[in-house]
């Protein structure tokens, strides 16, 4: 990688440590920055803007934010930049741009260590022991789950191979071969491939590094089995936490009652060091509320409210400046006109670019522009039945076993009709005609894809 040295030249920096969010979560990252500094005086903390800082709203942002526009003008052209923000959605874009984040840091700092680390997650101690990782590995990763058991968490395990082994919510990379050799690897795959997507087996950039153990020398990968990291609500289920006798917190592994053999060392006692708390609704834990909306039926143990207890406590600590980030609006989520994009244009867009169609500027609203063939053909919906749609799942989908009757009399109907044989057929081919993708037909009559 070239060497341009510029960010914080005045600065001696030693480790960094930096997130990624849109503007909505920055005060989310300033809660992750406290506990940072509040435990390791020897870090650099950076949170870089995905969807870039206004100049009239420069002020509200600390030395620490990033814009990523000027990130990214060093790898791509404007108009690529341009289709990943269109075509990703936040949570796409936001996982899509980290390799990038990586590169500049490297590029502009002589800092050799380096760890992303989630927006939602907070520190509960010294960083130290993952950073000794990088004294003699290139890439450190954790796991979702680190025991075998019997038993699975409300996060199944067919849920985490759908998504993922390591979890990215950390991932540590030191300046060497193997480090920079990855993150080309890993950069060229998310250009076009970061997207939430099961079909074609992707999740984020999350799901790419299930390759790391394998394409990189294995004394170049540490698989980090220190049960205080990435203590999340997947891995609620296997870890216990503790208090000692000297008031500190710290975690072991949580017996199972049907296993009768343990491997050595599975119920050592280790320091909490980060929790990442996932899927909580952040503007009630401003409220003092802890909910968790993304795994159904997750159970909080009782030993695990301390944590939650201290995570209320830190976000309600910086309440003021979280809440008044919160309001913010998402920099992509709108056409130049104001209307709003959903998931269904954000898909339609990828499958014309994968398509070799030129739609131009996807943000554009112009006569001629992918925008004015949604509106020609009815596309658009207003935001009010966006929030509803966008959100329905078949969790939440009101009175969805008196619809699921109906449509399973239309299908047998259907079978009837068009004969067993077509319609073993046909369900075939409608997981793939479901998806988004497949309907640019709408758009352009000459599209027709599976």
């Amino acid at each position: 990688m070239a060497s341009n040295r510029r960010l914080n030249p005045a600065m001696v920096i030693k480790k960094i440590i930096f997130t990624i969010v849109a503007r909505n979560y920055y005060g989310l990252a300033q809660v992750l920055r406290q506990s940072i500094i509040k435990y390791n005086d020897d870090i650099t903390f950076y949170a870089f803007i995905a969807d870039g800082i206004p100049s009239d709203n420069r002020a509200l942002f600390s030395a620490d934010a990033i814009d990523v526009n000027v990130v990214m003008q060093h790898f791509v052209a404007p108009e690529k930049l341009q289709e990943m923000a269109f075509k990703y959605n936040l949570t796409e874009y936001c996982t899509a741009i980290k390799p990038f984040c990586f590169e500049y840091l490297f590029n502009q700092t002589d800092v050799d260590q380096i760890i992303y680390l989630d927006p939602d997650i907070l520190v509960f101690s010294s960083l130290t022991p993952v950073f000794d990782c990088l004294q003699y590995a290139s890439i450190v990763l954790t796991p979702h789950i680190l025991f075998p058991s019997s038993l699975e968490g409300k996060r199944s395990d067919r849920g985490i191979m759908a998504t993922g082994i390591y979890n990215l919510g950390f991932i540590g990379v030191c300046r060497s071969n193997t480090g920079f050799t990855f993150i080309r690897w890993w950069r060229q795959r998310l250009l076009d491939q970061c997207f939430i997507d099961s079909h074609d087996a992707l999740f984020t950039d999350q799901k790419w590094a299930d390759f790391i153990p394998g394409l990189f020398p294995s004394e170049d990968v540490c698989v980090l089995r220190h049960s205080g990291t990435n203590i999340a609500p997947w891995n609620f289920h296997e870890r216990e936490v503790l208090i000692t006798e000297e008031d500190s917190l710290v975690v072991r592994r949580r017996l199972d009652p049907n296993e009768s053999l343990l491997l050595n060392n599975e119920c050592k006692q280790e320091p909490i060091i980060f929790v990442h708390f996932s899927g909580f609704d952040y503007t009630l834990l401003c409220k003092g509320e802890a909910v968790q909306y993304n795994i159904s039926g997750l159970s909080i143990y009782n030993d695990l409210q301390s944590l939650i207890d201290i995570y209320v406590a830190s976000i309600q600590a910086q309440k003021e400046t979280v809440l008044k980030f919160l309001g913010m609006t998402y920099g992509y989520e709108s056409f130049q006109d104001g209307s709003l994009i959903i998931s269904f244009h954000r898909r339609l867009y990828r499958s014309a670019v994968e398509s070799g169609h030129n739609v131009g500027n996807p943000f554009s609203t112009d006569n001629h522009s992918f925008h004015s063939q949604l509106v020609k053909h009815k596309l658009l919906l207003n935001r009010a039945v966006v929030k509803k749609s966008d959100r329905s799942n078949k969790y939440n989908y009101p009175n969805l076993s008196d619809k699921l009757i109906i449509i399973n009399r239309m299908m047998r109907v259907i079978r009837k009709i068009i004969g067993l044989e077509n319609f073993l057929l046909l369900l075939r081919l409608m997981r793939p005609y479901s998806r988004a993708e497949a309907q640019l037909h709408n758009v352009y009559q000459n599209m027709n894809k599976l």
